[in-house]
């Protein structure tokens, strides 16, 4: 992602929490904004603000949000379980 915003998809499994899909960047990410279907409005998650108040936690697959950085940063998503409940 290029420094400011950048919408991207969220390739990764479902209800990954947002804290654990920031990590390689967290350092850098001023905001994310997503939307639920639930809530009916924007999700915001920023690491500033105190945890009461950030209404995104996690993602889901095919999420699009809306990523604002402060530098160019690679995001890198981890890969959806298929088949779960499958292995042993």
């Amino acid at each position: 992602m290029q420094s400011g915003f950048n919408l991207v998809i969220w390739t990764g499994p479902d209800e990954t929490a947002v804290v654990g899909a920031i990590t390689g960047f967290a350092d850098a990410l001023n905001t994310l904004f997503g939307s639920g279907a639930i809530a009916q409005g924007f999700l915001r998650f920023n690491s500033a603000l105190p945890p009461s108040l950030n209404t995104a936690k996690t993602l889901q697959h095919g999420d699009g949000v809306w990523i604002n950085v402060s530098r160019d940063v690679i995001w890198q998503h981890a890969a959806p379980v298929s088949g779960a409940g499958t292995s042993e």
